[in-house]
C-alpha cells in the first residue's frame, strides 16, 4: 500500500488526538481537540478532512465519514467517529513508517 507523508502525518494526528482525550479541562473527546486544531488553524481544515477521508477509503480510519457532509459541515459536523482503523495503528507502527515519523 503506497501512503504519502501527509498521509502518516494525519494518521499520527489522529493517533495523538484519540491519547490526548481526558488530557485537559476542554478536550472532553475528539470533537472537541479537532474543532481547536482547526479553529486554530493548525491544519488546514479541507487538507485535514480531505485526507481524512482518504485514509476511510484506504482502510487506515473508522467512522463514518462522508467527505461531502465533511466539508460542507465542517463547523457543526461530529467529529468523534474519526479514529484510527486496526489497520492504521499496523501501518503507522511498520519500521519504515516509523523512520519517515522520526
Amino acid at each position: 500500500m503506497e501512503i504519502s507523508d501527509k498521509q502518516i502525518e494525519i494518521l499520527v494526528l489522529v493517533k495523538g488526538i484519540e491519547k490526548s482525550v481526558g488530557k485537559l479541562d476542554r478536550w472532553n473527546n475528539t470533537t472537541d481537540i479537532i474543532e481547536e486544531l482547526l479553529n486554530n488553524e493548525v491544519w488546514d481544515t479541507d487538507e485535514f478532512l480531505g485526507g481524512v477521508y482518504e485514509l476511510k477509503q484506504m482502510g487506515l480510519i473508522d467512522g463514518e465519514i462522508d467527505k461531502k457532509e465533511l466539508l460542507e459541515n465542517q463547523y457543526i459536523y461530529e467529529y468523534d467517529n474519526i479514529k484510527l482503523s486496526v489497520e492504521g495503528k499496523r501501518v503507522i507502527q511498520q519500521d519504515s513508517i516509523k523512520e519517515k515519523i522520526k
